[in-house]
Parts: structure tokens; C-alpha cells; sequence
């Protein structure tokens, strides 16, 4: 190997060096696990059992290197509302999943009571 490739081969380990220090905390965060992300869930909003809804889903996800819980209750026994979907970044601190961060809720309405899509406003 010359002294170039060797001078190259030096500048990428540093380069891989400090991208793994810059980035160690977000790569060894563990993904958190559905029953988990369902108890979270459960203890910051609410499931079927404590209000008049036919069917919760809760989905995991990453956005922007943070973990998103986002919990969707069908078929809410209301007029105008059909489902409410609700959403909050989580972190692992301490062996444990904490909120970080709600991030909204949102709306869809029956049919013929406004809008059909997810929304933040208000059904009518």
C-alpha cells in the first residue's frame, strides 16, 4: 500500500470514528416493542374499555431518528366523530419508554359530517 491509500484509509477511519460518536446514542436506542408502546398508549390517553370506542390499533415508527407511538381509536360511539388518532415521540431513558414529546391529535369524522381524512379540526 502506498503512502496515499494509506493516508486515505487513515482519514476514513476517522471519519467512520467520529460518526459512530456523533450517532452512538441513536443507534443503540433498542426499538420499543408493541406492548409496550401499548401500555404507554393506555397511560397517557385512554383505551376502548374507558370510553365508547369499538377498536384501538397502536403503530410504531421513526421519524427523523426519534421512535412515534400513535395510538388510533375506531369507531367512537359519537355523532360526529368516527376515529381519533392519537401520536407522541417516546425515548428510552433508564431501561425505560417515557414520553418525549405529544405530538397532536387528530380527527376523522363520521360520514357526511365533514372531513373523511385525519385532521386536526374539529368535526361538525
Amino acid at each position: 500500500m502506498n503512502k496515499r491509500n494509506l493516508s486515505l484509509a487513515l482519514i476514513w477511519i476517522g471519519v467512520i470514528i467520529t460518526l459512530a460518536a456523533v450517532f452512538k446514542d441513536r443507534l443503540m436506542v433498542p426499538m420499543i416493542i408493541e406492548v409496550e408502546a401499548n401500555k404507554i398508549a393506555v397511560s397517557i390517553w385512554w383505551d376502548c374499555g374507558e370510553r365508547d370506542c369499538d377498536e384501538m390499533e397502536v403503530e410504531i415508527y421513526k421519524q427523523n431518528w426519534e421512535v412515534v407511538i400513535s395510538s388510533t381509536y375506531f369507531w367512537i360511539k359519537d355523532d360526529s366523530i368516527d376515529a381519533i388518532r392519537e401520536s407522541a415521540e417516546v425515548e428510552y431513558i433508564e431501561g425505560q419508554w417515557r414520553i418525549k414529546n405529544e405530538l397532536e391529535r387528530t380527527f376523522k369524522c363520521q360520514k357526511d359530517r365533514w372531513h373523511q381524512d385525519f385532521s386536526s379540526e374539529l368535526c361538525n
